[in-house]
Formats: C-alpha cells, structure tokens, sequence
C-alpha cells in the first residue's frame, strides 16, 4: 500500500494525530506507534521527533511529500510537517 493511500485510510478510520504538538503529547504518552515527517519539516522538529520516536519504540516514516502536500492530503487548510498514527 502506497504511504498516501495509508494516510488517507487512517484518516478516514480517525486514527491519527496531526501536528507536531499533537504527536509529542501522544509520544510522551506512549500512545503513538507511527510518525510520518513531511521532506520539509524544520531540522529541529525532526531532531526532537525522532528522539521521542526512539524512546517511544515507534516507526519514523520520512515522506517524499512537502509539508503543504501533506496539508492537503489531510485535508486541511494548512501545512502539516508531522503526523503519528494512534497505538
């Protein structure tokens, strides 16, 4: 399954979490078992995601897509550089 159709299918199922403050929480919570990073997140978001990733034992997924990219396969009118998949 293509990384796109895998975004949209857990959106659609209400499983993720978007944005970076979002993803943290649930990282430090230990509830996130995935995170996709956009090819153009900041270097600092993805630095600290994938510390937090580490520690939380979830898979980090760097996307070929932009953050505005992103946006709009979410469907949301804004840019998202982050989102992590609900354990």
């Amino acid at each position: 399954m293509a990384v796109v159709d895998e975004i949209r299918k857990l959106l659609s199922e209400g499983k993720l979490l978007i944005g970076t403050k979002s993803v943290k929480k649930g990282l430090n919570e230990g509830n996130v078992s995935k995170i996709f990073v956009s090819s153009n997140a900041p270097a600092l978001v993805k630095a600290e995601i994938g510390n937090l990733a580490k520690i939380a034992k979830a898979e980090l997924v760097s996307l070929e897509e932009t953050n505005a990219a992103l946006g709009v396969i979410c469907r949301k009118p804004f840019s998202v550089s982050v989102l992590g998949v609900k354990a």
